[in-house]
C-alpha cells in the first residue's frame, strides 16, 4: 500500500493502491511496495525513485527487451557483472541502463 510522507515530519497519508502521484511534490517523499527478487530484499527499501531525474553518462550495462521497470530493479539485483547502485529504465524504449554509481557519487551527472 502506497503512503506519503511530508519532510517536515508534519504528515503521513495511507492511500489505497488506486492512489497516483500525477505531479512531482516538493518535500514530499512517496512510497510503495514492490515485489522484488534478489538480494537485500528484507530490507525496508532498495530504490529511490525520482521520475524526471536520471544520472547521465554512467551506463555501465545496457539491457534491451526489459518489460518493465520492475524487471529492471529485478535486473539490477541480480547484476553478477558489477556492483549496482542504480537502474534507469526508459518505458519507450524498453531499455534497462545500470550503474555502479549513484546520484551521490556523481551530483554533477543527476539531471
Amino acid at each position: 500500500m502506497p503512503f506519503l510522507s511530508e519532510l517536515l515530519g508534519i504528515s503521513c497519508q495511507l492511500r489505497d493502491g488506486r492512489f497516483l502521484l500525477s505531479t512531482t511534490l516538493e518535500r514530499i517523499n512517496y512510497f510503495e511496495k514492490t515485489c522484488l527478487q534478489g538480494p537485500g530484499c528484507e530490507k525496508a527499501w532498495l530504490f529511490e525513485r525520482v521520475p524526471g531525474y536520471e544520472l547521465v553518462g554512467f551506463d555501465d550495462v545496457v539491457l534491451k527487451d526489459i518489460p518493465s521497470r520492475v524487471d529492471c530493479q529485478d535486473s539490477c539485483l541480480n547484476q553478477v557483472e558489477l556492483p549496482c547502485r542504480s537502474a534507469i529504465y526508459d518505458y519507450s524504449l524498453q531499455i534497462c541502463r545500470l550503474s555502479k554509481n549513484t546520484r551521490r557519487t556523481q551530483p554533477t551527472a543527476y539531471r
